[in-house]
């Protein structure tokens, strides 16, 4: 992520999502903070993962309400 950020002048953010065995999380980067989410197991909490996931790729609040 810092790479990405330090190459391209003109990204304000980027997200980014890291997967060890099952635990999971979750990364927001901007110019000014880097936030991270607490780990959570993927394999327990599929629902909200694959809404996180989907959220990022298709730009919508949530496949699961509608």
């Amino acid at each position: 992520m810092q790479h990405i950020m330090r190459t391209d002048a003109r990204l304000r953010f980027t997200f980014d999502v890291t997967i060890e065995n099952t635990t999971t999380r979750a990364w927001f980067c901007c110019r000014q903070v880097v936030l991270v989410s607490q780990r959570f197991n993927f394999l327990e909490v599929h629902v909200s993962f694959l809404d996180f996931a989907s959220s990022l790729t298709l730009g919508c609040k949530s496949l699961s309400n509608g």
